[in-house]
């Protein structure tokens, strides 16, 4: 999708779905996960490149979406750099 233009006028907004995938750019994906279509997806799986943007997004999604962190890990793709892939479980609702 283009971040930077409207996104209820993409094909797959209006679409009923219950998963999502995103894996953004570095920049992260905070117009996204602040204008997700409704219903909610009920379980998003969040790759990214840059740890620091999955948090602030992350934060977007718990506090006000009303998703809940169910799990995250790091990925070694690129050895001997200081880069890591970043993938995290998010689940609508719950305890």
């Amino acid at each position: 999708a283009d971040l930077n233009g409207d996104l209820g006028a993409e094909p797959w907004f209006g679409k009923g779905f219950d998963k999502l995938l995103l894996d953004p750019p570095r920049s992260g994906a905070p117009v996204v996960v602040a204008n997700l279509p409704k219903p909610l997806p009920r379980r998003i799986v969040y790759v990214s490149c840059d740890p620091a943007t999955l948090a602030r997004d992350a934060g977007i999604l718990v506090h006000e979406q009303g998703y809940r962190l169910l799990s995250a890990g790091v990925m070694d793709m690129f050895p001997h750099t200081g880069h890591v892939e970043s993938i995290a479980l998010f689940e609508l609702g719950g305890q």
